[in-house]
């Protein structure tokens, strides 16, 4: 099971009608350096593709997003 089916299952079990804070983590990014903060770590392919799929299923849905300005979250808000 991925990321994205277990967000689906998620989102199914919740009235679409609700307010509903979902909290979701950036996709999958590449590997942080030791010694590296990964302020400028990008999203991998899977990852970028992750994002779409999720956005693709749900982006309908939303009427809100906020991302943290650090580039691969930017880059999964905006899928």
């Amino acid at each position: 099971m991925t990321c994205c089916d277990d967000l689906a299952m998620i989102w199914e079990t919740v009235c679409l009608r609700t307010a509903v804070c979902v909290l979701v983590r950036h996709a999958e990014r590449f590997a942080i350096a030791d010694g590296d903060v990964g302020l400028d770590v990008p999203l991998t392919e899977k990852g970028r593709r992750d994002a779409v799929a999720w956005g693709v299923q749900h982006g309908n849905e939303l009427r809100k997003i906020f991302s943290s300005p650090i580039s691969r979250c930017v880059d999964t808000a905006k899928c």
